[in-house]
């Protein structure tokens, strides 16, 4: 049998100790904080705000505030002040991660006082850098280090609505009323949050009627509008009932590839409970003819 061994150093008053000992602490706390980091999904913590700072600039502008957040892998990104960040001039998704950390060598005396004194690491520098990519790339981005922190769309060479990537995306509103009796004219779900393409099959209806039976017309045309919010989609002639609508949220994932906060609670929108996926659930009545 194999046994794996954790070392962490315990010191003692008038212990010797070495910069081994301390690079072994520091190193036993960065595993445990790793560790503790890989619990948690990875997102934006606190701050990081993303707003628009193009006033008196020479072009579309951004504003990251200070704050933190943990990478897929576990890891802190930490930025301690304000940064700005100039945009490409097409709509994007403004991702930050961990860089290699820059390591500062100086001259350290040997132990013997005839050896020469060798450059060693004194000390390393932590840093983040940002970058752009394409919405559809960010779910790929996110397995490598990368973290979203907002989408940026671009009106007219200036800076539209941004889509801040911190908190769950949900259903925002439904063209039916839930436990209504009025039919819509057409059928859309919009979502608060971009979602990802291509988007699956995820919508089920079914009618119960009085005598108990259950249909389950077609959905077809399920098509989403340009800016990913707006799902429409079309619906067979439907018998009177009681109409069933239900999103399997776990399989609708957003720009940022978490799945969307399905929960219908207490009827009451937008959707959610806090908890990505999950089951949308909505109805209404049917009585007499559609319309």
């Amino acid at each position: 049998m194999t046994e794996v061994s954790v070392v962490r150093p315990k010191f003692v008053d008038g212990m010797l100790l070495t910069a081994e000992d301390f690079c072994l602490e520091q190193s036993y706390l960065n595993r445990r904080l790793i560790q503790f980091g890989q619990r948690f999904s990875c997102g934006v913590i606190e701050g990081m705000q993303v707003d628009d700072y193009s006033l008196g600039k020479n072009g579309p502008t951004l504003k990251v505030s200070a704050g933190y957040a943990l990478d897929a892998r576990g890891r802190e990104i930490v930025l301690d002040e304000n940064q700005d960040r100039e945009i490409d001039a097409k709509d994007g998704a403004l991702c930050v991660r961990r860089c290699d950390p820059e390591r500062v060598t100086a001259g350290v005396a040997a132990k013997s006082s005839s050896a020469k004194a060798e450059p060693q690491i004194i000390r390393t520098i932590e840093r983040a850098e940002f970058e752009f990519f394409a919405p559809s790339d960010v779910s790929e981005k996110i397995k490598v280090g990368w973290v979203p922190l907002a989408l940026i769309r671009l009106r007219d060479g200036k800076i539209g609505p941004i889509v801040p990537s911190r908190g769950l995306t949900g259903i925002a509103e439904t063209s039916w009323k839930h436990n209504g009796t009025t039919l819509p004219k057409e059928w859309s779900i919009t979502f608060s949050a971009p979602i990802a393409r291509p988007l699956p099959q995820p919508i089920e209806i079914r009618v119960r009627n009085d005598a108990g039976a259950v249909v389950y017309p077609a959905v077809t045309d399920l098509k989403l509008d340009d800016t990913g919010t707006r799902l429409s989609f079309k619906l067979a002639r439907i018998a009177e009932g009681v109409v069933h609508i239900r999103i399997a949220c776990d399989f609708v994932m957003d720009w940022k590839g978490q799945a969307v906060s399905g929960a219908h609670v207490g009827g009451h929108l937008p959707s959610g409970n806090g908890i990505p996926g999950g089951v949308f659930e909505s109805w209404f009545v049917v009585k007499g003819k559609r319309p």
